[in-house]
């Protein structure tokens, strides 16, 4: 089976931005094509815990209903417990149940958070796609609630469940449109706006974030942030 992803992103209006995704699947000799169009407000209240409950909606019927059978299976991870290390060859993908996890880059001793993830996020899905290993590392920040399903199986949910696929391919739009809101924030605003308005966010999400780990998502170390917190 072989599966190739595109995504691009067409700006239609002053205040929006529509990201094109699209995904096929060669299965038996055939090419299936699927793809959809995302809306997405560019300068819309900025989220820091993303979350798919479309795909857990699927996730937790399939399995309620057995259709999968043992394919998926429900594990439970303490707060701090890595599911995916940076560099490491992933055998496995889960979907979040229940609480949150940070997906980081390090580099020289230095930690980058691209983001947080809560219910509904697909987690070791790229690596699974495209078999390579790990391109983050993902840490529970909360108690963590999973399905976890080995890469086949992953790869013939995408391919036969034509729901899942869709979901997928939806999160996958987003996740591109919200990097690229991200980083255009990140350069047009100063350090001190982006921290009010994360501070704000955080206070809305009720993000179990440490002063660190804030830091570690603004790109800044902690010395420079607590400067920026007293200033």
């Amino acid at each position: 089976m072989s599966i190739v992803w595109a995504c691009s992103m067409v700006t239609v209006a002053s205040s929006s931005i529509v990201v094109r995704c699209f995904m096929t699947i060669k299965v038996l000799g055939r090419w299936v094509l699927f793809w959809t169009f995302v809306p997405c407000p560019r300068w819309r209240v900025y989220t820091m815990i993303r979350k798919s409950p479309v795909i857990l909606r699927i996730v937790d019927e399939l399995t309620a209903g057995g259709q999968l059978g043992q394919a998926i299976l429900q594990r439970h991870f303490p707060k701090g417990h890595s599911l995916i290390d940076q560099g490491a060859e992933t055998a496995h993908v889960f979907v979040i149940k229940s609480g949150i996890v940070k997906c980081s880059i390090a580099d020289q001793d230095k930690e980058f958070i691209l983001e947080f993830m809560g219910e509904g996020e697909v987690l070791g899905d790229l690596e699974a796609i495209r078999k390579v290993p790990a391109i983050s590392t993902v840490t529970a920040i909360t108690a963590l609630s999973v399905y976890k399903m080995d890469r086949a199986s992953f790869c013939h949910l995408l391919a036969r469940n034509s729901a899942f696929n869709m979901a997928m391919l939806e999160t996958l739009a987003v996740k591109v449109a919200n990097t690229g809101t991200r980083n255009a924030r990140q350069q047009l605003n100063t350090l001190e706006h982006n921290l009010a308005n994360l501070l704000d966010v955080l206070e809305s999400e009720r993000l179990p974030c440490t002063k660190q780990e804030l830091a570690d998502y603004l790109g800044i170390t902690l010395r420079s942030l607590n400067r920026l917190w007293k200033g």
